[in-house]
């Protein structure tokens, strides 16, 4: 975020946990504003805003941005509603919006998520109707093992908005 801001960039952020909104702004020293909504609780410093509560509550009038990145929500929230969160990307993003998707991928019946595992065919399945998906880099993640996994693997994605 703030090397979007760097470039000069307006960064609206989506977020459904306090904690990584407060630490956001601590972290960086920042003066926060809040401003309490009927869904949703908005935190701002310009030139960062970050909406906290659900992504899926917000309201019709939300700008549609340029650019998205997403590090973890994909992969946290459950698999039930990933076609919803598609349809709100779309929705929330402008005409050849791009944006960069990292998923996990791993046997979901060794662990409970989330993060809940994301195929790279789920992806292309959930979002080639409206967006160009590209697969920029898939990694194993040895480290990881040790949550009781046999295998996991990250994957990186380009998603450009058709």
């Amino acid at each position: 975020m703030l090397w979007l801001a760097q470039q000069g960039h307006e960064v609206v952020g989506l977020e459904m946990v306090q904690r990584a909104v407060d630490a956001f702004f601590t972290e960086n020293n920042l003066e926060v504003k809040r401003v309490e909504h009927k869904d949703f609780s908005e935190f701002s410093s310009p030139p960062f805003a970050i909406l906290h509560g659900n992504v899926f509550n917000l309201p019709d009038g939300a700008k549609q941005c340029d650019a998205w990145y997403d590090r973890a929500a994909m992969i946290a929230i459950n698999p039930s509603l990933r076609k919803d969160y598609v349809n709100l990307i779309r929705n929330q993003t402008k005409s050849r919006a791009v944006g960069l998707l990292i998923t996990f991928t791993y046997p979901q019946e060794q662990m409970e998520g989330p993060p809940y595992s994301l195929t790279d065919g789920d992806v292309f399945s959930l979002y080639s109707s409206s967006f160009a998906v590209e697969l920029l880099e898939k990694i194993s993640l040895e480290d990881e093992k040790d949550r009781g996994l046999s295998n996991i693997t990250s994957s990186v994605f380009k998603i450009t908005r058709k």
